[in-house]
């Protein structure tokens, strides 16, 4: 599948949480992974932790060819990832 479609995709699926029902970060994640694999496409769910104000947060995100597909770049790296 060419770059320009996964990308769609994850617009698509994006756009479909924000506007239909807000939906958490991980199940997000894993709507869009799983829509990729049904087209051939291998993704990675990611899941990171970080400290915000002495409480322990966790965030989910889906990763392919090295990119950030459902997220921001930038939000991404506040968080540190489990290996």
């Amino acid at each position: 599948m060419p770059p320009s479609e996964v990308e769609r995709v994850a617009r698509m699926t994006g756009a479909a949480s924000r506007h239909a029902v807000r939906v958490a970060c991980l199940a997000r994640s894993v709507a869009l992974a799983r829509m990729l694999a049904r087209r051939g496409v291998q993704a990675e769910i990611r899941v990171g932790v970080r400290m915000e104000a002495g409480q322990l947060e966790a965030h989910a995100w889906v990763e392919w060819d090295g990119r950030v597909l459902n997220d921001d770049q930038a939000h991404v790296r506040t968080y540190e990832p489990f290996a």
